[in-house]
């Protein structure tokens, strides 16, 4: 449950455990946990892909977001638990073009990820 761009874990696993819980007591199995929203993996992954291209920016841009903006929202976001209005204005205060950049590669299908086969898996 660690976040992979932030390492973040705590309050992901408090949750995760909640709703563990919820799945074991109303549906008799642990699987019905959810996943986190689509907009955190998207940014989860921008981020990431940001860090592996152009690790320089990313530092300034850590540098202008805890600048700019109270430190427990942006703890808040980094952790999943701010609203979309909350991350768009947090968002704002950061230069955009190296997630922007990252984004554009993430779109890219020549930039894609492909599957791993292990030996196992081949015809």
């Amino acid at each position: 449950m660690v976040k992979a761009s932030t390492g973040y874990g705590y309050a992901r696993m408090q949750r995760h455990s909640a709703a563990l819980t919820r799945s074991l007591t109303g549906a008799g199995h642990p699987f019905d946990v959810g996943r986190a929203p689509r907009r955190h993996r998207v940014l989860d992954r921008t981020l990431l892909e940001a860090v592996r291209r152009e690790p320089a920016t990313v530092v300034d841009a850590f540098q202008r977001l805890f600048a700019a903006n109270p430190g427990d929202r942006v703890l808040g976001f980094l952790d999943e638990a701010t609203a979309i209005g909350q991350e768009l204005a947090l968002i704002r205060t950061v230069p955009a073009a190296p997630f922007v950049r990252a984004a554009g590669r993430l779109l890219d299908p020549r930039h894609r990820p492909r599957p791993r086969v292990s030996a196992g898996d081949a015809p």
